[in-house]
């Protein structure tokens, strides 16, 4: 079995239907139209349902390595996203840390950039066990006017995928429950009517008024959970024996995680 994370399942399905022409597919992509979805949304499904109708082909259209562009903006970045052989491999389960390089340090070039971030890492434990310690060093190597400046970046951990089969009317009923729960929750009175009405479409970003937020915030995971629910309808409709096995996730980027390799 073959595990990823969640973001980075829904980075490579981003990619594979980046390269479709929206043109040539079907446009109807569910057994009855979904009016809570976006029209960004159902191309992106229409996309996504042309790929596993038609994955051999597509695939063999962009068979190609995808190596992240190094901003030159973090400490960790710049490498292949990783697949992992162990459901319970601690990097499959662990938090998203990462840490913006000073404007300071970026300034002075690339040479300066890979300096400082193999000695972050060879000092990151610091951060935790003794921060005035790391403060202290990373004044003394780099000539940080403010080391206490430096800043984390955090994400909880997106859960992950192992692409296990399962009974498709199963994945209908729930289609069915998710449409259900999103049109009553939209009409469940005339403000969250409103709101949704002017916002909707527009619900990944975040807005000032807590109360609109935070409905927004709500209806945008309705239909995330929409959306993974179909593409997983659609993977078992029309390529029920599709395995995202290591040598595909290896033509698309995707290198298997080292810690699974040296802890098996």
């Amino acid at each position: 079995m073959t595990y990823i994370t969640n973001s980075n399942e829904k980075t490579l399905f981003h990619v594979l239907a980046k390269e479709i022409d929206i043109c040539c597919v079907d446009q109807n992509f569910y057994k009855y139209p979904i009016n809570i979805l976006s029209i960004h949304e159902k191309n992106y499904l229409r996309k996504i349902k042309e790929l596993f109708k038609n994955f051999d082909f597509h695939i063999d259209k962009i068979y190609e390595k995808r190596i992240k562009v190094d901003t030159k903006s973090l400490v960790y970045e710049g490498g292949r996203p990783a697949y992992h052989k162990q459901e319970t491999c601690e990097k499959l389960n662990a938090d998203y840390f990462n840490y913006p390089i000073p404007e300071e340090i970026k300034g002075k070039g690339d040479k300066e950039i890979d300096r400082y971030r193999l000695w972050f890492k060879e000092n990151e434990h610091l951060i935790d066990s003794d921060p005035k310690l790391f403060e202290t060093r990373i004044q003394a190597v780099f000539f940080i006017k403010n080391p206490k400046s430096i800043e984390i970046i955090s994400k909880k951990n997106s859960g992950y995928t192992n692409f296990k089969n399962v009974e498709i009317t199963d994945i209908e009923d729930e289609i069915d429950r998710l449409i259900n729960f999103a049109n009553e929750f939209c009409q469940s009175n005339e403000t969250t009517r409103n709101i949704i009405d002017i916002y909707g479409d527009a619900s990944h970003k975040t807005y000032i008024d807590k109360n609109i937020d935070l409905i927004i915030k709500k209806w945008n995971k309705i239909k995330y959970d929409l959306k993974a629910e179909l593409i997983t309808y659609f993977r078992m409709k029309f390529n029920p024996n599709l395995k995202f096995d290591g040598k595909i996730l290896d033509a698309l980027g995707y290198s298997v995680c080292g810690y699974c390799s040296k802890n098996p």
